[in-house]
């Protein structure tokens, strides 16, 4: 079975898959060492980490990547049904000039 982190957005839910955080963080710390055997170790201690620790996955995603790293594999699941009756009484509204 795959891992995805589901996200709420504004137009929808997205899934993304695990494997791409988990790549990411796995890449960033392996880099930080100097040569060719820790960096082996260290990508593979971080993947056996992440893939059963979720809550570090998502506090990677939220704090170290952005939407562009994640975009091409992520997948809309759900669109969000706006009630437009509800923001028309209950939005936020403010005057302009145009």
């Amino acid at each position: 079975m795959t891992k995805y982190i589901r996200i709420e957005m504004a137009d929808g839910k997205w899934d993304i898959p695990a494997a791409i955080i988990i790549n990411n963080r796995a890449e960033y710390y392996s880099n930080q060492e100097n040569n060719y055997a820790d960096k082996n170790r260290v990508y593979g201690e971080e993947v056996d980490f992440l893939e059963n620790n979720d809550n570090e996955i998502i506090d990677w995603l939220e704090n170290n990547m952005d939407w562009n790293e994640v975009k091409a594999s992520a997948n809309k699941v759900e669109n969000i049904t706006v009630n437009y009756a509800d923001g028309l009484c209950n939005g936020k509204k403010e005057v302009i000039i145009k």
